[in-house]
């Protein structure tokens, strides 16, 4: 059982899904970046650079998703509230939030490691091969898809060090 404290923003990891192939998601088109993800070959924690999971964390022992929720659609609304000649698209535009939430998923990763006694962190569990959408499903989140996405959830995987 998870302490009060950490419950509302902490879940079991009940099985985790991961493989070396997931890691190839990030060579994928998308818009604007015709080449897949800038990142990729270029941090230390992004693919090819970081390993699988299982070769940083103890798969065996528990791990836990620690969850930051950001309402997007109503960061939408209000954007475009304020700037009505704005698309979609520009509303989105994650460089007006994202630094903001991956401040606040970080302080509740450090949370939950002292709390629980953890010693391992992966804020880009996809780049380390995990199938993010089932090992959520699996352990009672279900996500959204990207392009119905109105809710936004940064997820980071914690745990034991191998």
């Amino acid at each position: 059982m998870l302490p009060e404290i950490i419950r509302p923003f902490t879940l079991p990891v009940v099985k985790l899904f991961f493989s070396k192939k997931v890691r190839d998601f990030c060579k994928l088109p998308y818009t604007s970046h015709k080449n897949g993800c800038p990142n990729y070959g270029m941090r230390d924690h992004c693919p090819p650079k970081v390993g699988l999971i299982n070769q940083y964390m103890d798969i065996e022992k528990p791990m836990h998703l620690v969850i930051e929720e950001f309402d997007l659609a109503q960061h939408i609304q209000r954007m475009l509230t304020l700037h009505p000649h704005w698309s979609d698209r520009q509303a989105r535009c994650c460089l007006y939030w994202q630094k903001g939430v991956r401040k606040k998923l970080k302080q509740k990763v450090e949370l939950v490691m002292d709390i629980l006694k953890l010693d391992a962190v992966s804020y880009v569990p996809e780049g380390m091969g995990v199938q993010m959408y089932n090992t959520c499903l699996q352990s009672g989140l279900k996500l959204e898809r990207i392009r119905d996405l109105k809710l936004h959830r940064q997820i980071a995987i914690v745990g034991y060090k191998i």
